[in-house]
């Protein structure tokens, strides 16, 4: 039976048992420890203890306000996509708006026109003059087959309009214009 061992200042452990860890004012007793540097070992053990501890306490005070690391940074990533989607969204749909002038040019002229931007803010007109610039718009395409109403991001006009719509740009579109970006439909 191992012999009971006694820490300055911190009582003895009951007969059979020794002296676990030697903290200041603090020992704790156990029957399976060897003599022979337990005191700077269960120290250290003791400390890591502590932090351990330490870090589930303030893990759990994370779960109690509903906030992790992972939590935050996916919640920031679907909410930036969402404003992506949104954004994508807001521009496919900003560009049919028309008073129906169009097809009195027509009826006059003989050529469509889709140059009345009465139906745009004047943030959307400078984002229109912007993109159309950037991205060489005509209203008459100079290329064989390529026109907007064959394009990818052409949007077909709404009833009682010529001109359609555009998902790279707000306001009304020729159909026989063109830009830079021009993708044939599928299909």
């Amino acid at each position: 039976m191992p012999a009971t061992l006694r820490t300055a200042g911190s009582g003895a452990c009951s007969p059979g048992w020794r002296v676990r860890s030697a903290v200041i004012g603090v020992h704790s007793c156990t029957d399976n420890v060897p003599t022979h540097g337990t005191d700077s070992i269960r120290m250290n053990d003791s400390n890591s203890e502590r932090s351990d501890s330490q870090r589930t306490d303030q893990s759990d005070s994370n779960a109690r306000k509903g906030v992790s690391r992972r939590g935050f940074i996916q919640k920031l990533s679907a909410l930036g996509l969402a404003g992506f989607g949104a954004s994508a969204i807001l521009a496919g749909c900003g560009g049919s708006d028309d008073s129906g002038s169009a097809t009195s040019d027509t009826a006059a002229s003989g050529n469509l026109q889709c140059d009345d931007l009465s139906g745009l803010t004047a943030s959307e007109r400078e984002r229109r003059q912007t993109q159309v610039e950037a991205l060489q718009y005509v209203e008459e395409s100079e290329t064989e087959g390529q026109y907007c109403d064959n394009c990818l991001f052409y949007q077909q006009p709404e009833e009682g309009s010529e001109c359609g719509g555009c998902q790279l740009f707000p306001g009304p579109v020729n159909p026989k214009g063109w830009c830079n970006t021009w993708q044939a439909k599928a299909g």
